[in-house]
């Protein structure tokens, strides 16, 4: 190697966790069908679970088939919204959602209600009621750091 050169070395565990997000990402973006066992908190805790090992949405994902119950099991449990069972559930403090990096959940505001996903580069993807969607960074409220 020539004086002056860097010889970049790949960070491993970042590239296991980019592979793991986008078979999640692959897995999620095929399903044609929604159901409530298919909505955007499903999906993060598929994520979650893929890069971390450790499966704490399991305290909420399953126990609600509408948006109403899904709000209903929130409010029971003392969460004002998605985004502050996150928080309880990931023991992570959330950040500016455009500071969100690869892997990071992220929350954003659709039509009035919160909608959780994960950041995948320069954007971050959501499993929307017909498919998945792809949102730009600087739409995203807040980010939770999982790496």
């Amino acid at each position: 190697m020539k004086a002056g050169k860097i010889n970049p070395v790949l960070d491993l565990n970042l590239v296991d966790m980019m592979d793991k997000i986008k078979e999640m990402i692959k897995k999620w973006h095929v399903k044609k069908s929604y159901s409530f066992d298919q909505d955007c908190a499903h999906f993060v805790a598929d994520v979650y679970k893929s890069v971390t090992g450790k499966d704490v949405f399991s305290k909420f994902t399953g126990k609600y088939n509408s948006k109403e119950e899904a709000d209903q099991w929130l409010a029971d449990n003392g969460y004002s919204s998605i985004e502050d069972c996150v928080t309880d559930l990931t023991g992570v403090q959330p950040i500016d959602g455009k500071e969100a990096k690869y892997g990071d959940l992220v929350s954003v505001t659709y039509n009035g209600d919160y909608c959780v996903g994960v950041c995948y580069g320069a954007r971050a993807y959501f499993v929307g009621m017909k498919k998945m969607h792809k949102v730009p960074l600087r739409f995203c409220n807040l980010a939770w750091r999982i790496s």
